[in-house]
């Protein structure tokens, strides 16, 4: 295996593997060394009741250690396997606690200790002293021994679901991080679409299905092997057919207003681009009753839009800073956490964003950060005003309202109380 193209975690493994069976195989090698025998005492009576304790004191070292070398033989060939995982990795280190030497055993303690700090942490570090761990210079080996072995499985859950944990940490992140993309990207071809070229409309269109197909297959094949139904595959085929349909729908918007365009006659085109040309009175009717063109996307539409990347931008940030106290509940907060956290997320910030739009243009807050939305339109006597004529002829009245709009749209859907908090605060107004 190479280290420039190997995988580095595989390469550590590998090489932290070799380390372990060296060491094991000096155990499983190590030639019985006989203690010193005691010198003759006074008595001969004496001389004997020390050789014979002599001889027990011998015979109990040899059996420790024929002890020791077949637990290292065992640990020896579990990791005799191609390839190894890090939990066959940590069984091995397991077993090698329970058969080194004494000496090496307290040596090694502080090292365990210290590694058990950097893994779960100093407060439980902390708490694990204070519950009263055993002295590595004066306990009793074996206590020490049965120490290291409960903190060494404790870094092992921890080390396990940890790295699961982070997994699946990774793959809520590529799933938010792909659907915003996608959504843009959809938003962008809407509001673009007549300079887009022919050729990029297909193309564009491709790119949906490819997305849709994949997408599908990938969900399909998932609940064959789950055996279920899973509410996050559902969810995703909705949104796909959604995208896919209304991609094919502003297509033909697009070839309609072209036809209708091409309708209309050519001197009504060419006095709305020469004044100087005479306006027939039919087109100076339907223009007064438009009152100004309206504008080909919502500004309500761009508000909720931001409203949607600051709800993605909050759950990536929730996500990366996720840091549960056991690893096993952040491995199965982040299993279930999927498209369907996504459309969640997303929904309460696009909600969030038409709300503090519609805040807005009712002038309900003003002053210097907040934006003025205006609207060319105007109400005939006895009439209502038209819903679809506010939502097309609304907007921000100058740049800077533009860009305060996006900026309120974009926190009331990173922030999850903000809203709320507005609502809360109109409410006690009102009761006062």
């Amino acid at each position: 295996m190479s280290w420039e193209t190997a995988d580095p975690i595989e390469t550590a493994a590998d090489a932290y593997l070799r380390t372990l069976k060296h060491e094991l195989q000096t155990i499983i090698e190590a030639e019985f060394t006989l203690p010193e025998r005691p010198a003759p005492l006074a008595t001969e009576e004496a001389t004997l009741a020390a050789l014979r304790e002599y001889d027990r004191t011998v015979d109990q070292l040899r059996a420790s250690q024929e002890r020791r070398q077949k637990a290292a033989a065992r640990a020896f060939h579990k990791l005799d396997c191609d390839p190894c995982d890090w939990p066959a990795i940590y069984a091995a280190e397991s077993e090698l606690i329970g058969v080194v030497d004494d000496t090496r055993l307290r040596r090694r303690a502080w090292f365990i200790r210290d590694r058990f700090t950097e893994v779960a942490g100093s407060d439980k570090a902390a708490r694990y002293l204070a519950s009263g761990a055993p002295d590595i210079q004066s306990a009793n080996s074996d206590d020490i021994r049965a120490d290291l072995s409960e903190l060494h499985r404790e870094m092992t859950y921890q080390l396990i679901f940890r790295r699961q944990a982070e997994r699946e940490r990774a793959r809520l992140l590529r799933t938010v991080s792909n659907w915003t993309l996608v959504i843009v990207a959809v938003f962008a071809a809407f509001v673009a679409w007549q300079s887009v070229l022919t050729l990029g409309k297909v193309i564009f269109v491709l790119i949906v299905i490819s997305i849709a197909a994949t997408e599908l297959f990938r969900r399909v094949k998932a609940l064959r092997r789950r055996k279920t139904t899973a509410p996050s595959s559902v969810a995703t085929v909705v949104v796909l057919a959604f995208v896919l349909l209304a991609s094919t729908a502003r297509a033909a918007v697009d070839l309609t207003t072209t036809a209708a365009t091409a309708s209309v006659p050519q001197t009504s085109k060419a006095a709305a681009e020469n004044p100087t040309i005479p306006v027939p009175d039919d087109v100076k009717k339907k223009w007064a009753e438009e009152d100004l063109a309206p504008n080909n996307m919502p500004s309500l539409a761009f508000a909720a839009i931001a409203g949607l990347l600051g709800a993605a931008f909050s759950l990536m940030q929730r996500v990366q800073r996720s840091e549960s106290s056991d690893p096993q509940i952040a491995l199965f907060s982040f299993h279930q956490a999927g498209v369907q956290t996504f459309l969640i997320s997303s929904l309460c910030g696009l909600i969030s964003a038409i709300a503090i739009y519609a805040v807005f243009a009712g002038d309900m807050v003003s002053g210097v950060l907040f934006p003025k939305i205006v609207n060319g339109a105007a109400a005939r006597d006895g009439f209502a005003f038209a819903t679809l004529r506010f939502l097309r002829m609304s907007g921000p009245a100058t740049v800077a309202d533009h860009a305060k709009l996006l900026v309120w749209a974009f926190i009331g859907g990173f922030s999850e109380r903000f809203l709320p908090d507005i609502l809360d605060r109109f409410v006690k107004s009102s009761n006062k």
